[in-house]
């Protein structure tokens, strides 16, 4: 994240991470799962296969590379969040630092 940036950081994640399990969800998964309902006999298309899953978008083998995806979006917010609070009260604490300067000097 250092070198890159938090956003920088989550994008080139959801590059290696996303793209592929995007494909594998949308395209090979349901092939396969279609290939074996008609393996086993019963006559379903493509189409009825992709759209009746349940859950919807299930990932099948690809579900730790879900985990992993989500886990970057989250620890990502958290450092953005992190330096955001900190920044805030940095902030605040230099926009006080002359009062407390002004105060000490008049007591």
């Amino acid at each position: 994240m250092a070198r890159h940036g938090v956003s920088g950081f989550m994008r080139l994640r959801m590059l290696r991470l996303g793209v592929p399990w995007v494909l594998f969800t949308v395209l090979v998964w349901p092939l396969f799962m279609w290939f074996a309902y008609r393996a086993a006999g019963h006559p379903l298309s493509y189409w009825q296969e992709f759209r009746g899953r349940t859950p919807f978008l299930d990932s099948g083998p690809l579900w730790c590379v879900q985990a992993l995806a989500f886990d970057v979006v989250e620890a990502s917010l958290v450092v953005a969040g992190s330096v955001w609070l900190l920044a805030l009260a940095q902030r605040r604490l230099t926009s006080r630092a002359p009062l407390l300067a002004a105060s000490a000097r008049a007591a």
